[in-house]
């Protein structure tokens, strides 16, 4: 069967137009809108979604703290060929995060959540490397460049497990400035979302770009031996005997897979044969009706593994829509 980014669109944003309730929070929202409008989809209900939340008012830029995640504002602009009018307000706003944002000891950025200051999160991290790339290309400026680069590295030196090559998912978050106990499945893909699409931003800047692609290809390289015989990914990444397949790690992680082919910066033949095997599981998990299954909820920065050892996913769970349609943008285009 064929997955069909149609028909998780039309399920999406139908729900979204019924349902008294947003279907999902704002960034799985907005990042829902992101891929859809590299899909060529549903740009008139992105455009409604994107007025109401005056993301379309260069003047009324969301502050950065509440686009830790996602930015759906960018996308938009530069499919309508109009970055120039949004350059200022984005460029402005960007700055204020390298300024305000807090910084641990160890030089990387925390995630400040919704009430205090709380600790690293690579689900975060994703989201500060592009802004600060596209931001770079904008203001023409590699010192943008320079600290997403910087991040990743710090981040690694903090989160990388040197067994299994995976992220933990943060650190500062449990007592102790504890490190979050287990890889998890989203986490890694936030991570090779984060890459892949900052990259291709970097050409300007050889060195930077040379730099990221050597962690891309570290990384990618340790995600293809943790990859199951069924092609996913399960939710905890590194022991995949104990928890269930995952659907939303595992479509972040063929995005980064087949753009990683396709721009040659993956050339070893085993990481296309891995795409192939994880897109068919992929195309297992979608119904006629444009439903995702086997989605990871949202675990925060993982307290404690118990209860990803033993939870299966929910069909329908709103990560597993903007992940799926991130895949099937890199796989169908």
């Amino acid at each position: 069967m064929k997955i069909n980014p149609d028909k998780i669109a039309d399920n999406f944003t139908s729900r979204q137009i019924k349902g008294s309730d947003k279907y999902g929070n704002n960034y799985e929202v907005e990042l829902t809108y992101e891929a859809l409008i590299g899909l060529g989809l549903k740009h008139d209900v992105i455009r409604t979604y994107l007025e109401s939340e005056n993301m379309l008012n260069p003047a009324l830029a969301k502050d950065w703290i509440f686009q830790e995640f996602h930015d759906a504002s960018y996308p938009w602009f530069e499919y309508q060929n109009q970055l120039t009018d949004f350059k200022t307000a984005y460029l402005k706003i960007t700055d204020k995060w390298i300024r305000e944002t807090v910084r641990r000891k160890s030089g990387t950025i925390v995630y400040h959540g919704p009430q205090a200051l709380l600790g690293s999160l690579i689900d975060m991290l994703q989201a500060y490397m592009i802004r600060l790339c596209r931001a770079a290309i904008l203001a023409n400026d590699k010192a943008y460049a320079e600290e997403a680069v910087n991040q990743y590295s710090l981040y690694k030196a903090e989160l990388r497990n040197p067994i299994s090559g995976c992220f933990h998912q943060g650190k500062g978050w449990l007592e102790n400035d504890g490190i979050s106990p287990s890889p998890w499945s989203r986490g890694q893909g936030w991570l090779a979302h984060g890459l892949i699409h900052c990259i291709p931003l970097l050409e300007k800047w050889p060195d930077l770009q040379h730099e990221l692609k050597t962690y891309f290809v570290e990384f990618m390289e340790d995600l293809v031996q943790l990859q199951t015989e069924t092609g996913c990914w399960n939710q905890l990444i590194d022991r995949p005997n104990e928890s269930f397949p995952d659907t939303s790690g595992s479509a972040l992680i063929v995005e980064a897979l087949v753009l990683g082919v396709k721009n040659e910066y993956l050339t070893d033949k085993k990481f296309s044969f891995s795409a192939v095997k994880a897109w068919g599981f992929l195309k297992q998990q979608v119904d006629d009706e444009g439903f995702v299954d086997q989605a990871c909820k949202g675990p925060g920065t993982i307290w404690k593994v118990e209860p990803w050892l033993n939870t299966n996913a929910p069909k329908g769970e709103p990560h597993g829509i903007f992940t799926m349609l991130f895949a099937c943008k890199a796989v169908l285009q």
